[in-house]
């Protein structure tokens, strides 16, 4: 017994000098926690609209006017008085007529409208000009002060006063409306679980005020679904059921309770995961709490497991949208992880491992304009951790001997993907993610190449290192309909990644295969999609190449597999 403790103390604490025998409780746990984790890109490009124009005045033949100065009234607090001044300087000294004055006007109205303030309106009153002073009156487009947003909806959970205070954050009532003011209030809204808005605007009771009617409304309390897919890996269960249950507003606050339960069909892994988020304030930031327990045995390729794990996860994690609209968003980031890593191979442990982990981060994207339309996203985030294996000696002293996991790390994760417009079906999607450290890691935050959304000719967890990026370009062409509702669409692609397994090299590491090299694909996907009912996809990629990090002696990759390819499918169904 105490020959095969060691075997397995080797195998889980030095996998990284040979071609990975089974997976790390570290990536298992990672693995469960991206499970339904796809890229956040639409599935085709947006549509570009034209632009609507501010027609101009129709000018008179009428009595002229020779203009000296151009004055303002009104409540003007967007811009300095000065700045519009400065648009009619072109006029002054000339002899106008009242349409053309009414011109002037416009011209003002649309410097407004052109930067947002949608509602602005410059009038030319009636008034005395025979001193050649012409006044411009400006109504900038205000909320009323007492009664600027009305709150309508049947059914609601929310309590309107929520949805109130979160308008009211976005449009203060003294200040000008803003299209990006209205925009964020009502996206905040929507972003609430289960809730979507629309607004009307309607004349206020006060002297060029106006008042937003947001009709708003609320989904189901209970939203359940269940997923089917082939995404495990074989030590674990490959086939995997996926079933969750989200509890959208329970408490009138916008808040949700979600639970996401997995199994693999084999019966050797197990995964549930608990989450409870709120908002904070009325301004969009969100904080949420989750906690996910593994249980899993090692399996795959050998009849007896003798080897099992558990993995728990408290996480704490907020959002906050610095930017929220419909052509481009930015929002802050921040988390908190506790991880107990526990492995133990015929009742004797094998690792225990503690990690602390905290991450601060950046979202971006953007729909722009260029070539018919298209929708571009970005992201970073900067990692620091603590990784304490000292309630095993043995791994300790293993880990000490060889890559030094063990104690403080760093590493960046990025990524940068974007979805072009080509034509009225056709898209296309270029996709590349990475990761740097500062260390060697452990296997849990190591970056891997292969899986469903990695280089799809390589199972998950092929191609683990403490660094590397990964390339996708991907033709989309939306075929059609089947039917009535299911939207039919096509794809081809090319995936490339590349690789560094250890950071840093030790003076005793002796690995089979290369410390750097790349992987490639190439493949075909098929997904059909009823929206808001089922999803269903299946895909194929085709090894390109050879893996420079497959098994010596077997040639085989992570899996144990020497397959020319792998098949992805899933099917998720709203129930």
């Amino acid at each position: 017994m105490r020959i095969k403790h060691i075997i397995w103390i080797f195998l889980f604490n030095a996998s990284y000098s040979y071609a990975q025998i089974a997976p790390d409780v570290g990536r298992v746990l990672e693995e469960q926690k991206q499970l339904n984790q796809l890229p956040d890109f639409p599935s085709r490009a947006p549509l570009v609209l034209p632009e609507e124009k501010v027609k101009p005045a129709v000018s008179a033949d009428e009595l002229h006017i020779t203009v000296k100065a151009f004055r303002f009234s009104g409540e003007i607090k967007s811009f300095p008085v000065a700045a519009l001044q400065e648009l009619l300087t072109d006029l002054i000294g000339k002899s106008l007529t009242i349409g053309e004055l009414q011109e002037a006007a416009e011209r003002v109205t649309v410097y407004y409208r052109q930067r947002g303030y949608f509602l602005a309106t410059v009038l030319l009153p009636k008034q005395d000009v025979t001193e050649g002073i012409v006044t411009l009156h400006v109504f900038e487009g205000v909320l009323d002060r007492k009664n600027g947003v009305k709150i309508q909806g049947s059914k609601l959970r929310v309590k309107p006063q929520v949805l109130l205070k979160t308008v009211q954050a976005s449009i203060p009532a003294d200040e000008a409306m803003h299209k990006e003011s209205l925009e964020r209030a009502l996206l905040l809204i929507g972003d609430l679980p289960g809730m979507t808005a629309t607004s009307r605007l309607e004349a206020g009771d006060e002297a060029g005020g106006t008042r937003v009617a947001v009709q708003a409304a609320e989904g189901d309390l209970l939203v359940p679904n269940l997923a089917l897919n082939n995404h495990g890996n074989i030590y674990t269960g490959a086939h995997q059921i996926v079933a969750g249950l989200s509890v959208n507003d329970p408490s009138g606050i916008g808040d949700q309770f979600s639970v996401n339960l997995s199994r693999s069909l084999a019966g050797l892994l197990s995964s549930a995961k608990y989450s409870y988020s709120l908002p904070i304030g009325s301004d969009g930031l969100r904080a949420g709490l989750s906690y996910t327990d593994v249980a899993f045995k090692l399996a795959g390729l050998q009849p007896d497991p003798q080897s099992t794990g558990s993995a728990q996860n408290w996480t704490l994690n907020a959002r906050y949208p610095v930017i929220r609209s419909l052509q481009r968003n930015l929002a802050f980031t921040a988390s908190y992880d506790w991880k107990r890593l526990f492995t133990d191979a015929f009742q004797t442990p094998v690792s225990d491992k503690r990690v602390d982990v905290v991450a601060l981060g950046l979202n971006w994207d953007h729909q722009d304009t260029l070539g018919g339309g298209a929708f571009t996203s970005a992201s970073l985030t900067g990692v620091t951790g603590s990784l304490d294996l000292t309630r095993v000696k043995s791994a300790a002293q293993a880990d000490a001997n060889s890559a030094q996991t063990s104690g403080r790390y760093n590493k960046w994760l990025w990524s940068l993907s974007r979805m072009q417009r080509l034509s009225e079906d056709v898209s296309l999607l270029l996709q590349a993610s990475g990761q740097q450290a500062g260390k060697n890691l452990d296997g849990g935050e190591k970056f891997s190449l292969g899986g469903p959304t990695g280089v799809r000719a390589y199972p998950g967890g092929e191609g683990a290192g403490d660094e590397g990026y990964k390339f996708t370009i991907e033709p989309r062409w939306n075929v059609g309909r089947l039917g009535e509702s299911v939207e039919f669409q096509l794809s081809a692609f090319y995936d490339m990644g590349y690789v560094v397994q250890n950071r840093t090299l030790w003076p005793t590491a002796n690995l089979p295969t290369p410390n750097a090299y790349s992987l490639f694909g190439q493949g075909v996907s098929v997904a059909l999609t009823r929206p808001g009912w089922a999803d269903f996809r299946i895909t194929y990629a085709h090894k390109l190449g050879i893996n420079p990090g497959a098994n010596v002696s077997t040639g085989a990759d992570a899996d144990g597999r020497k397959d020319p390819g792998r098949v992805w499918l899933t099917l998720t169904m709203m129930l």
